[in-house]
């Protein structure tokens, strides 16, 4: 299915809410670990101001980068959905 074919507020979604709640579930598994933003950042190659923004839901991160943030955190990436 195509994004066009979306709903508006399944698309609204996706680009407002689930950046967010994906963000705040990174915080909540680096937190628990003891790591800091710098911390985790520099596991994923990136550094600690786009690791907040990511944390924030300001950006809409890749699956791959999803992926890199899991394996950094010694998670499944579905414990992030």
């Amino acid at each position: 299915m195509s994004k066009d074919k979306l709903p508006e507020k399944v698309r609204e979604a996706i680009k407002n809410e689930l950046p967010v709640t994906l963000g705040q579930k990174i915080r909540q598994i680096r937190t628990e670990l003891g790591l800091s933003q710098t911390e985790l950042a520099e596991k994923i190659g990136n550094d600690r101001q786009y690791m907040s923004k990511i944390e924030l839901g300001d950006v809409n991160i890749t699956v791959v980068k999803l992926a890199y943030i899991a394996e950094a955190l010694q998670k499944d990436i579905k414990d992030f959905l």
